[in-house]
């Protein structure tokens, strides 16, 4: 729930070789990875809540094989999207509420570039319209 591993291509066999990595900072199962700016992969949520490892964030340096405690989401959940915007922000999408257990559809962004620049930044919820309720 910690590993993480990394596909290398092994130019001599002709084969991916799996290396092993840093372990992450929370237990995963569940969680959603994206890549930032084409050097971090950024990990959010977890059906494991233990420590509050499903609202838990964290970045991985490729160049460093470091990991990197980010802010906590507003919402635990699991089974859940994620992408990286404009190498700025980051969204996570939907997926099942740690508390509820029932599917939400609530999406959160932050800023990681301020967060990889010491800024403070902090999740926010992103409001949707909902154009079929609409007046």
């Amino acid at each position: 729930m910690y590993e993480a591993h990394q596909l290398l291509f092994n130019r001599q066999t002709n084969l991916w070789d799996c290396v092993k990595r840093a372990n992450m900072k929370a237990p995963r199962h569940g969680h959603a990875a994206c890549s930032f700016m084409g050097k971090y992969i950024m990990v959010s949520g977890s059906r494991k809540d233990v420590d509050f490892s499903a609202r838990k964030t964290e970045i991985y340096d490729t160049d460093t094989n470091m990991w990197t405690d980010l802010p906590m989401m507003l919402n635990g959940r699991h089974y859940h999207a994620s992408c990286e915007f404009n190498n700025e922000f980051t969204y996570v999408f939907a997926g099942i509420s740690n508390v509820s257990k029932r599917y939400i559809a609530s999406i959160e962004r932050l800023n990681v570039k301020q967060c990889l620049n010491n800024l403070n930044s902090l999740w926010t919820e992103v409001n949707v319209r909902n154009e079929f309720n609409a007046p």
